[in-house]
């Protein structure tokens, strides 16, 4: 995180790799219907994987290599959300 702009006009932000990533991510949502994917390296830091399932493994906009990315529908259900 940090600030971007001039004196007069400072606005905070985030920018780099990781950020760009979870943008990809986030749009990939409308894509498969989902509400929350995840990335390969958050997938490896989760315990319980009960509710998380692999969508794919592409190659992101912007990527040179294909990433691995789930699904995580373990917090929300599908019922109460229509």
């Amino acid at each position: 995180m940090g600030t971007v702009g001039t004196f007069e006009r400072l606005d905070t932000t985030v920018i780099g790799d990781t950020v760009n990533t979870a943008a990809r991510l986030e749009s990939l949502n409308k894509i498969f219907g989902t509400e929350i994917i995840l990335s390969d390296s958050v997938y490896q830091k989760i315990l319980n994987k009960k509710y998380i399932r692999e969508l794919g493994n592409e190659p992101l906009r912007g990527k040179k290599t294909s990433i691995v990315f789930y699904e995580y529908f373990g917090c929300y259900s599908k019922e109460k959300a229509t």
